[in-house]
């Protein structure tokens, strides 16, 4: 399957709206949450957002899974 290098990703349709930091499975890769992205999507959301997308970078380890990483978002209204 080739992967591209990257996408967007929606917090609420594709994650489910993570409460804790780490990897999430999304259609079909893993998608590394960390803590700065999940409290700005946290805050976002209880300030009336709809829902965030945020683009993210593939990452190729060279062992190990290959994951996305987020990046910046736009808010949903």
């Amino acid at each position: 399957m080739q992967l591209e290098k990257q996408i967007k990703v929606s917090w609420v349709t594709d994650l489910g709206s993570p409460t804790t930091p780490g990897k999430c499975f999304c259609h079909g890769v893993w998608v590394n949450v960390q803590p700065d992205k999940l409290s700005a999507a946290q805050t976002k959301l209880s300030d009336g957002a709809m829902d965030l997308l945020f683009s993210a970078t593939l990452v190729k380890p060279f062992t190990g899974d290959t994951y996305y990483v987020l990046g910046a978002f736009e808010v949903i209204k």
